[in-house]
Formats: C-alpha cells, structure tokens, sequence
C-alpha cells in the first residue's frame, strides 16, 4: 500500500526555529504496548512510545528494534504519527531511516515472528523526519487499511542509535491529537527558554520571555472543541516570584493556512483578568474551566495581556478536549497526570549541574556510547550519559 508522507512541522517567520510537541490522548483510545526491543535503560523502554507524553522516549542500540502494540478494540487506520525524540535536535540522527507498519487479528496477542502479520505502510531511506525535538511528523496512507486490533511498528533501517518519543495511529472517531507548535514570542534565552518548551511535556522546561504581550500559536492535528485548558508553572518559580501571567485570553480559529497573531479571523475562546489563582508554585498544574464547550478549532491562540513582572514563564500549556487524561513529565522525572480541578504538585529547585536531567554526558566517551577501540563505552554502558552526581539522578536538589 502506497502511502503519502505528510511533513506536519509549521513554522512562522516571526518565530525562531520552532518545532511541535505535547502529545495528548484521550481516554479510551490510547494504544497499549504489549511486546518490543528493550531500551537503553528502563527509562527509554518501548512502552514510553504510548505513555502520551514527548518527554520521555523509547531509545535503543539493539539491531530491527520493533514493538508491538493493540488498540482496545479493531480499527481501520488511515494514517500514522511519529514524535521525534525531546533530544533529537542534540544527538543527531537518531530517527529511523526505514521502517514497516503490520497488523494483524488474532485471538491472542500475537509475537514479532507470528505469520498472521499484513503489511500496511513501508517506508524507505526516510528524508522527511529531521533533526528536531519532539516534532511530530504525520503519514497518510493512500487509502484506510483494513481494521486491525494489533500492530506492529518495525525498524528495518537505522544509526546506531534510534529513538522515537511517541507513536499514534490516525483513524475516525480517535479523541488523540498532538498539539503544533505554530510560533510565539521569543524567549529570553530562545535556544534553551523557547516557546516551543511550553509544549514539550516536560515540567522541568520553560518558555520564559520578556515580550510586552507574550502569545503563542499551536494547532491541533484535528480540528479539537475545548473544554478548558491546563497551565504548568515554571521549574523555579519559588526562586523567581511574580513570573506567572496575570491575564490573558485565549483564542481559535479554523484557517486555510497557519495564521499569525494579527490573523483577522481569531474568536475569543476564554478570557482571565487578574489571575490570583496560580501561585508561586514550581512545575504545578493549574486548570481552567471554561463556561461551555467551544467550536471545534484547529488553530488556538494563547495572548498574554498583562504580567505580573517584566518576565512571564511558564512551564507547560495543553487544550483540555472530551476524553483527554493529560498528564507531564514531572520535575522529579515521573509521569504527572493533571487534574481538571487546580494545583498540581509542588517541585523543587532544578540542579544546576545537569539542568534537571539527572544525568550528564559519559566523560569517558564524551557521549557518544562507544569507546576509541570501538566497542561499548564501559562506564556507560553504551549509552554515553551517567547518573549526575550533584543531585543523585533526581534532576532536583
């Protein structure tokens, strides 16, 4: 079956060179992992392809690494979605080159060698995917496959490392969507406090700016009614009060083409004038409600009118949708899932050693994960990064 790729990155010329992120599911049609090549540690194992967030990631050195994975219940797919890597933009050319997409009905969950497996997408020697953090990038098929319960995404071609963040498969009647960052303000350090970190799904990263009215442009893979919306504060706002933004409006809009901030066709989505509900918290979740459920946008517009300081940061943001379970990459490195009712948790001062990462780079092989004879860096283990010993590996002091 031909397929037709599709390059889902958008960019504006008034923005820097942005990439999307914030994968979101929606209850009850997330897929499940069931089988896969092992990563390179547990915290970038197969499973985390599904785990709704672009925060974290499968990565692995093992030759054809594949998954398996089901869907709750048959379904007749008509494209699929990759995320690339939260880090792809730093360790190059770690996406797959070529790759096949199988399914299969059984009775049982079925294994990577079963015969029962039909192939529904081949893709060689890729050009499309490129060397950019958590950029979702989307394949139409020519024509919907037929209903299958299980899959299997195989690797046929690769580096010597590859790395995914997340797999979605596109059909009718799928609440999942993947948030695209258009373009926004600057920030005030645009390679390390972009607009493209509050939706990167990761609480331990921020868009700080010192844009007079900061505002950022995302779209949705769907046209998408929302219900309300999620803001996550920065990862020090207990060290650096009043950063949180003290109105705003949010807005959407259908368009032909992605539209800029003087786009003449946004509608007033929700508006808030002097918050006092977010607090100086660190990486907490605020939720807010709106009256009634908006049209179906595919374009929404986050405007920042007011601050309440000359900096305004904030660590994560994602339209909340019928069927949505959101949830982040926490800044203790565990998965946080937000309710729609008010704070999250409470963090702690990132460590400034590692950035939050809890780990650094292999100095024995400078990161790369293999040793001047060649073989597998000892000290790493291969994956040419090592436990930061400032904070024990928390990311946190």
């Amino acid at each position: 079956m031909k397929m037709k790729k599709k390059v889902s990155v958008m960019l504006l010329a008034a923005a820097a060179a942005l990439c999307m992120a914030a994968t979101a599911f929606g209850a009850g049609n997330s897929a499940t992992a069931i089988s896969g090549t092992k990563g390179t540690k547990k915290s970038e194992d197969f499973d985390l392809l599904f785990d709704g967030s672009v925060g974290t990631k499968w990565c692995t050195l093992m030759p054809d690494p594949y998954v398996i994975f089901s869907l709750p219940s048959a379904q007749s797919i008509t494209g699929y979605t990759l995320v690339t890597g939260s880090d792809s933009n730093r360790w190059l050319g770690r996406n797959p080159k070529s790759w096949t997409l199988y399914g299969c009905n059984s009775a049982t969950a079925p294994g990577v060698d079963d015969s029962g497996w039909t192939v529904i997408d081949t893709v060689t020697d890729d050009d499309t995917m490129k060397n950019a953090s958590s950029a979702a990038y989307t394949f139409n098929l020519d024509q919907a496959a037929p209903a299958y319960q299980y899959y299997k995404f195989q690797v046929d071609k690769k580096g010597q490392t590859m790395q995914l963040s997340e797999l979605i498969l596109n059909y009718p009647g799928s609440s999942q969507t993947v948030q695209q960052l258009v373009g926004g303000s600057y920030g005030t350090n645009n390679l390390t406090e972009g607009a493209e970190k509050l939706l990167d799904g990761r609480a331990d990263t921020k868009w700080c700016t010192a844009d007079t009215e900061p505002w950022i442009i995302f779209r949705m893979t769907q046209p998408t009614s929302a219900k309300g919306y999620y803001m996550v504060t920065g990862n020090d706002n207990s060290q650096y009060p009043g950063r949180n933004p003290k109105s705003w409006t949010l807005y959407g809009c259908n368009a032909d083409t992605a539209p800029d901030e003087d786009y003449g066709g946004w509608e007033v989505v929700h508006q808030v004038t002097d918050d006092a509900t977010m607090e100086d918290r660190n990486g907490t979740a605020y939720y807010f409600a709106l009256d009634q459920a908006s049209p179906a946008y595919e374009y929404y517009m986050l405007k920042v009118s007011e601050k309440n300081s000359f900096v305004m940061q904030l660590s994560e943001f994602a339209i909340d949708y019928e069927g949505l379970s959101y949830s982040f990459t926490g800044l203790g490195g565990s998965q946080t899932t937000a309710e729609n009712g008010g704070g999250g948790i409470t963090g702690t001062l990132t460590c400034g050693s590692c950035a939050g990462r809890g780990e650094n780079h292999c100095f024995v092989c400078q990161g790369s994960g293999w040793d001047p004879l060649g073989e597998v860096c000892e000290n790493c283990d291969g994956r040419g990064e090592v436990t930061c010993t400032a904070c024990n590996g928390t990311g946190h002091l």
